[in-house]
C-alpha cells in the first residue's frame, strides 16, 4: 500500500508540473530540471522504495549517494532528456572494454541502452532520472574494475597478501564530471605501465588467433622430435608455430624438421621459459598444446593482477615476477636492471608470497637467524647424527638472555626445548651469502646472496625456503645503493671485508613481488607455468565474479 501511495505521489507530482509522457524532448520544460532534482533527492535521500518496475529502485552505491548530495542532486550525465557527450563516451568505452579483458555486460551495458532508449521515447523526468542513475552505476562499476580489479586478492587463499586501497569513487565522479571532458575515461583509470599496455596488445593478438580457429594440438608420440628428423608430426608442429607467430607463414609444409622450424621452436621455448634445445620433449609438447583460450585467460589474469597495484609504481622501484624467476629494477620509470632469481619451492609451504613493501636497508655479511621450522626439520636431524655438525658449518646458539653459545656446546636437548635459537655466522658459507637487501615484512622475506649459484642455470628456479636469491648480488647492490653514492667496487669491497655492516637507505624503494604467468619480454608475449596454482585460484574467483554479475542483471 505504501508503495502504491508513493507511485501515485510521483505521478501527481509530474502531472502538476505539466510533464506528461507526451512532452517534446526539443522543448524540455524548465520545470523538468527541478523535477529531476527532486526525484534524485527523494530517491537517494529518503529511499522511498519505489516499485521494482522502475530502474532506480535497484540498490544505489553509497558513493553515488554522496556524489549527488555534494552536488545538490543535479543531473550529471543527462542534459535534459539527452545523454551528455561524457555519457556517450562512457557507453562507447564500456562497449570496447573487452580490450582490457572485461565483459561489457558486467557494467550494465544493456541497462544503459534500455534507459537511454526509454527517455528518448518518453522524455519525462522519471525516465531521465532512471538513465542518470544507470550511468552513475555503470561508471562506478567501470572505474572500480579498472582501479581495484574485480577480485579482492586477499580472498584467494594462495599466499597473496596485497591490500588494494579502495578508490574514493564519489571524488572520482566529481573530478570526472566537473572538469573539462577527458579525451578518454579509460586513460584516467588503467595502470600507468607499459607492462599493462603490452598485455592489452597481446590480448588483441591472441583473440585474433582465436577468431581464426586457434591452433591444433601436436600429437604425442614415443619419440622426441629433433632437428633433422623426418617425422609425420612435423607438419602439425609447423602449423602450430606459424599460428602463434613463431614461424613465418608460407614456410615449407613437408615432414622435415628443418632450420626454420629449429629457430622458431627455440624462440617458442625461450618465451615459454623452457630449456632452449629445439627439441620437442614432454615439457615443450605441453606448452605447444596449451590452447589459445587458456593463453587468453592467462593474459587477462595478469592484467587483473596489475590492477591490484598502485597506478603509479614510483619512478624508482623493484619488481619481482615469481613465475618468471626474475627481478627488475626501474629508474625514472625505465628498466635499468634485469636479473635471474631463485624463489620459494612449490612444496612444503615454502612459496614466496605475493605482497608489496619498502626496501630500507642493506646488510653486508649478515647472520642467518635460522627459522624454527628449518632448525627442527633440517638442522636437528643432522645434529643427532653428527654432534660436530653445527660447529663445522659455522652455526652457533643464542640463549634467552642473548648470550652466544658456541656450536660445539649446543646439545640436541637445547634445540628441542627451545633453550637456544640457531644462527649461522657471517662468511662465504652462510646460507644467505654475504649480503641481504631488506624490506622488513611479516613474511620475513628479503632478497639475498647465495652460495648455491649453480641453481641459476635451471629453467625453473623454485628451490628456496621463500626468500629470493639473487644471481648477481653485487650488481643488485650497485642498483640499490647507487642513490647513496655507492659504485660496484664499493659493494664488492663491503662484501669482501667479511665484516657485518648495515647501510640505511636515505629513500626507501618500493618492492613489488608479483605473480604474472603472462608478460611482455623483448617485444614478445611470454608465458610461464602456474607453479603455485595461483592462476587456478584466481580463475575460479573471476568465474565466480562473472557468474554473480550475470545473475544480477
Amino acid at each position: 500500500m505504501v508503495v502504491v501511495i508513493q507511485i501515485l505521489r510521483l505521478l501527481l507530482f509530474t502531472q502538476l508540473l505539466g510533464l506528461t509522457p507526451q512532452a517534446d524532448p526539443d522543448n524540455w520544460p524548465a520545470a523538468a530540471d527541478s523535477a529531476v532534482v527532486r526525484l534524485l533527492e527523494t530517491t537517494l535521500e529518503e529511499s522511498p522504495g519505489f516499485d521494482a518496475q522502475y530502474p532506480w529502485a535497484r540498490p544505489v552505491d553509497e558513493d553515488i549517494q554522496q556524489f549527488y548530495a555534494a552536488n545538490a542532486y543535479r543531473a550529471a550525465w543527462m542534459d535534459g532528456p539527452e545523454p551528455t557527450r561524457l555519457a556517450e563516451m562512457l557507453m562507447r568505452e564500456i562497449e570496447a572494454s573487452e580490450q582490457d579483458g572485461f565483459r561489457p555486460e558486467a557494467f550494465g551495458l544493456t541497462a544503459l541502452h534500455e534507459a537511454t532508449e526509454l527517455v528518448e521515447e518518453d522524455p519525462v523526468p522519471r525516465n531521465a532520472v532512471a538513465a542518470e542513475l544507470e550511468f552513475s552505476r555503470a561508471f562506478i562499476q567501470f572505474a572500480g574494475a579498472h582501479l581495484e580489479g574485480r577480485v579482492d586478492p586477499r580472498g584467494l587463499g594462495s599466499e597473496v597478501y596485497l591490500t588494494v586501497p579502495r578508490a574514493q569513487m564519489d571524488s572520482i565522479l566529481t573530478e570526472v564530471l566537473s572538469g573539462s571532458p577527458p579525451r578518454s575515461l579509460r586513460t584516467l583509470l588503467v595502470p600507468e605501465s607499459p607492462r599493462y599496455e603490452n598485455l592489452v596488445d597481446a590480448l588483441a593478438r591472441y583473440r585474433e588467433i582465436a577468431d581464426r580457429g586457434g591452433w591444433q594440438p601436436v600429437s604425442d608420440g614415443d619419440e622426441l622430435i629433433r632437428p633433422g628428423d623426418l617425422d609425420p608430426r612435423v607438419p602439425a608442429l609447423r602449423a602450430r608455430l606459424s599460428a602463434s607467430g613463431d614461424l613465418a607463414s608460407g614456410a615449407m609444409s613437408d615432414s622435415t624438421f628443418d632450420g626454420a622450424i629449429q629457430s622458431a621452436l627455440a624462440r617458442f621455448q625461450e618465451r615459454n621459459g623452457l630449456v632452449v634445445d629445439s627439441t620437442v620433449g614432454p615439457a615443450t609438447l605441453a606448452a605447444l598444446n596449451t590452447t589459445v583460450e587458456e593463453r587468453i585467460r592467462q593474459i587477462e589474469m595478469s592484467m587483473e593482477r596489475l590492477r591490484w597495484l598502485p597506478r603509479d609504481l614510483g619512478d624508482r622501484h623493484i619488481f619481482v615476477n615469481i613465475p618468471e624467476f626474475k627481478v627488475y629494477g626501474y629508474d625514472e620509470g625505465r628498466e635499468s636492471l634485469e636479473m635471474r632469481v631463485v624463489v620459494g619451492s612449490e612444496y612444503g609451504g615454502r612459496e614466496t608470497p605475493v605482497f608489496q613493501d619498502e626496501m630500507d636497508h642493506v646488510v653486508f655479511n649478515p647472520y642467518w637467524n635460522v627459522p624454527r621450522s628449518i632448525t627442527m626439520g633440517e638442522i636437528l636431524p643432522n645434529v643427532k647424527e653428527d654432534p660436530g655438525y653445527l660447529a663445522s658449518r659455522g652455526y652457533e646458539g643464542v640463549d634467552g638472555d642473548g648470550d652466544v653459545v658456541p656450536g660445539a656446546a649446543v646439545t640436541v636437548d637445547d634445540i628441542e626445548s627451545g633453550a637456544v635459537r640457531i644462527r649461522q655466522q657471517p662468511g662465504t658459507n652462510n646460507a644467505l651469502g654475504q649480503v641481504k637487501y631488506m624490506f622488513p615484512n611479516r613474511h620475513a622475506i628479503y632478497l639475498h646472496d647465495t652460495p648455491a649459484d649453480h641453481l641459476f642455470s635451471e629453467a625453473e628456479r623454485d628451490f628456496s625456503h621463500g626468500c629470493i636469491r639473487l644471481e648477481d648480488p653485487p650488481g643488485f647492490g650497485e642498483y640499490v645503493l647507487g642513490q647513496e653514492g655507492w659504485g660496484l667496487l664499493d659493494v664488492e669491497s663491503a662484501i669482501a671485508s667479511n665484516e657485518r655492516q648495515v647501510v640505511r637507505l636515505s629513500e626507501t624503494i618500493p618492492v613489488y613481488i608479483m605473480y604474472l604467468t603472462a608478460f611482455e619480454d623483448d617485444g614478445l608475449i611470454a608465458f610461464r607455468g602456474d607453479i603455485y596454482d595461483n592462476d587456478r585460484a584466481l580463475l575460479t574467483a573471476l568465474e565466480r565474479y562473472e557468474g554473480q554479475v550475470t545473475a544480477s542483471k
